[in-house]
């Protein structure tokens, strides 16, 4: 269900549904904490999804107490929320993907209260404004993250970055706007070459060449976003020839790249495709040239 047409007393028909395993509510902003009261009657869910419903509130994710079964919860953009609502669902045992981003009201001591979720595979806090490195720290229990978004958690620094390192079965990171992120940092996901497959860089405005010499580490590494990190240039390119299982590589908006830059990825023959939009040193003619580049060159 979806759209402004989903009422509280619309809700109130799925207490008839007790079977029912997935429910999708989003962008419903007239729904309220009272049309969640149904939820403990449907005890068989495993999926909700309430991104959008602006309205709710810690007493409206209350009633998520009772459905013990919950794998996976999406409570993006609902902005009252508190960390009390994570509190509850750090209750839920078998709870492997909890989405919350845009929740801006969420704090460090909200990831505290997720320790107990030892299934949990997948957290995206992205763009919790009020996130810290501290926060990152009580991460540290859950050995079984594979996906971890801090984009746009713009207090995220290097010191964080010391503590996603230490998460063995980390696969996919994103980091995009952590201004805070520097070359130091991914000094330290250097760890990670065992297990990280993707890694979003876009617009970290400190990321150096010297940084990319450490993700020339990451030999798993299968997709790579450097859009608008500015600092990078043809040299830092080359530390990326090492990466052999990359397919995608997004350097848009990275000003200093010329041609020699792309060349430079040549010996990479997993390759796929390069997005290099908005890099005004990498000449059109170049591109265009059928036999340039085995891999798809899009500017």
């Amino acid at each position: 269900m979806s759209s402004n047409l989903c009422t509280d007393q619309g809700l109130q028909a799925l207490l008839h549904w007790r079977g029912l395993k997935k429910l999708i509510i989003t962008g419903c902003t007239k729904i309220t904490d009272q049309g969640l009261s149904c939820l403990p009657s449907l005890r068989n869910l495993t999926q909700l999804r309430l991104e959008g419903c602006r309205l709710l509130t810690d007493k409206g994710v209350r009633f998520l107490e009772g459905l013990p079964l919950l794998r996976k919860v999406n409570l993006s953009s609902c902005p009252l929320i508190t960390d009390l609502a994570l509190q509850v669902l750090g209750s839920l045992p078998r709870l492997q993907k909890l989405y919350v981003r845009k929740c801006g009201l969420l704090t460090d001591d909200g990831l505290f209260f997720l320790r107990p979720l030892k299934r949990l595979s997948l957290l995206n806090v992205g763009c919790c404004h009020r996130m810290t490195d501290l926060g990152l720290e009580s991460l540290l229990q859950l050995k079984s993250i594979r996906v971890l978004d801090l984009g746009g958690c713009q207090h995220v620094s290097d010191d964080g970055l010391l503590c996603v390192s230490m998460m063995p079965a980390l696969q996919r990171l994103y980091l995009n706007l952590c201004a805070r992120v520097t070359d130091e940092g991914l000094e330290h996901l250097a760890t990670l070459s065992g297990s990280l497959r993707e890694l979003d860089l876009i617009s970290c405005v400190h990321v150096s060449d010297r940084g990319l010499s450490h993700v020339g580490k990451l030999w798993l590494l299968q997709r790579l976003g450097l859009d608008y990190c500015q600092l990078v240039t043809d040299a830092g390119l080359q530390h990326l020839a090492q990466l052999a299982s990359l397919q995608e590589l997004n350097v848009s908006g990275c000003h200093r790249l010329t041609e020699f830059g792309m060349r430079a990825l040549l010996p990479i023959h997993t390759l796929s495709v390069v997005k290099a939009r908005n890099c005004p040193l990498i000449s059109r003619r170049s591109v265009e040239r059928a036999d340039a580049f085995p891999f798809a060159l899009i500017t």
